[in-house]
């Protein structure tokens, strides 16, 4: 699919007479805050479908669904902050990566993982102590958890509050039982 991003402006006589940004039409701007889409959830209603597939990653017109969601967001200038992980998570980020990898932010849980999927211009961090000290706080059974599953943690909270703690997400899309609001 192509995305027009300028037009042109023409005189009566059908000359060229200046250019316009598509957002400048339609008024998108760069949101303040960003957009974090939990995707999870067993699939069960689409099944068999979702035997061998999760869900948002469900091809419909030749992409994951979750690929054409994201790309919606971007285009609307949603900043988008992804944990990077095989599936969902690199879904999310190739939808955003198709408008401007810039409005791409990751939270790696160690230096180097799933480098493969990082595109030049994603803003990518890694953890910061404080992170840990917020997810110990929280998590019911943090002394149980091995290094990789206190490092997923970590990067979670940098997920919902950004790379400094104090820039929490606008909006967090994810599923709940029945579709409730929490």
């Amino acid at each position: 699919r192509a995305i027009i991003h300028h037009l042109p402006l023409v005189d009566d006589a059908g000359r060229v007479v200046g250019l316009v940004t598509i957002d400048e039409l339609i008024g998108a701007a760069e949101r303040p805050n960003w957009v974090v889409l939990m995707a999870g959830g067993l699939g069960t209603r689409l099944q068999p479908l979702t035997d061998e597939c999760p869900k948002p990653l469900l091809t419909v017109g030749g992409k994951p669904i979750l690929e054409t969601i994201i790309e919606s967001f971007a285009e609307q200038g949603w900043l988008l902050r992804s944990g990077n992980c095989c599936g969902a998570d690199q879904a999310f980020q190739a939808g955003a990566n198709q408008v401007n990898p810039e409005q791409v932010e990751l939270f790696l849980p160690w230096p180097g993982y799933e480098r493969s999927s990082l595109l030049a211009g994603n803003v990518v961090h890694t953890l910061s102590n404080p992170a840990y000290d917020i997810a110990a706080r929280y998590h019911p059974g943090w002394q149980n958890c091995d290094k990789a599953a206190r490092a997923f943690h970590a990067r979670n909270v940098h997920l919902v509050l950004g790379a400094d703690l104090k820039k929490p997400v606008e909006l967090i899309i994810c599923w709940t039982p029945k579709a409730q609001l929490v």
